[in-house]
């Protein structure tokens, strides 16, 4: 109901809905003083004009429909092929590959909740992988390419990998059914909380783009909010959210990855009135805008560096 609340008030509050209201009143209204011209003997106009306000009303709802906010919104990075769509619904009713944000030592365990079951890898996990020991095999094959890892100590981490790896170096997961890219981005206690800070995530976001550059295939991928549910990452999902599209659009014209960067983000955060369509594009538009690809040209150092 919040929602559906928000929604009118943003759109009722659009400048275009007063032009679209006033347009439709507008074209009422010549419509009546042109029959009444060419035809003064129509009596059914006296018989309309006491109903003014059913095209008051029409008028209104016509308004709110043409700026009711939309369940996708797409842009194309200037100067580039590539484009950023931003989705409201499920990200699980796409096929495309998915990031899956992991702990940095890759713990995989839903049954002894390690790992949420509700969390988007344990979403993935239980929908593609009926066969766990699969699935920590791919893992291990993926993580013994990565470098820069560090052992801990069984007192700091008494349960599953005692590995850790750098925040943001993403793996490839190879499954016939749906494909990933597993990022580590939090890290998990003694008493398998999860903690991530946003220095930690604006970090690993730019080290996420290169090792899918370095590891994935050319295809559209699709993202959640990283960060904005079990990972506990102290920042708002608007801040999560224009993170990630600084961040990939950086890496992108410093180096086309992929065609298209599908963001996700679930009806319950649209309904809880944290977003809503008016605000994204406006940002959107101007994340996409920011810069030409000359700017950078260069710069390798401040591949996928956020902008502030």
């Amino acid at each position: 109901m919040k929602y559906f609340r928000v929604n009118i008030w943003n759109a009722i509050w659009h400048l275009s809905f007063v032009g679209y209201s006033f347009a439709t009143v507008g074209v009422f209204s010549t419509a009546i003083e042109l029959t009444e011209f060419f035809w003064k003997d129509a009596k059914w106009i006296d018989e309309v004009r006491p109903y003014w306000w059913v095209i008051l009303i029409f008028a209104i709802l016509f308004g709110i429909y043409k700026n009711w906010p939309k369940s996708k919104i797409i842009k194309q990075i200037t100067n580039t092929d590539i484009k950023i769509s931003i989705i409201r619904g499920d990200i699980f009713a796409s096929k495309n590959p998915l990031i899956v944000g992991v702990s940095t030592t890759f713990d995989t365990n839903i049954e002894d909740n390690t790992i949420s079951p509700s969390s988007i890898q344990g979403q993935y996990t239980s929908k593609y992988f009926s066969d766990l020991p699969t699935l920590k095999s791919l893992i291990s094959d993926q993580c013994s390419t990565l470098q820069n890892s560090i052992k801990i100590d069984q007192s700091e981490k008494p349960y599953g990998p005692r590995v850790k790896f750098i925040q943001g170096d993403a793996i490839f997961i190879n499954n016939q059914d749906r494909k990933a890219y597993f990022v580590p981005i939090a890290h998990l206690n003694f008493y398998k909380s999860a903690k991530l800070s946003p220095e930690e995530f604006v970090l690993a976001l730019p080290r996420m783009w290169v090792n899918i550059r370095e590891r994935g295939e050319f295809l559209p991928i699709d993202i959640p909010l990283l960060g904005a549910g079990h990972a506990r990452l102290n920042m708002n999902r608007k801040e999560i959210l224009v993170e990630i599209i600084s961040s990939f659009v950086a890496a992108s014209r410093e180096n086309r990855f992929i065609d298209c960067l599908n963001i996700y983000i679930s009806q319950s955060d649209f309904s809880q009135g944290e977003f809503d369509f008016i605000w994204i594009e406006k940002m959107l538009e101007s994340k996409c805008g920011l810069f030409s690809n000359k700017s950078i040209l260069g710069q390798s150092d401040n591949i996928g560096k956020a902008i502030s």
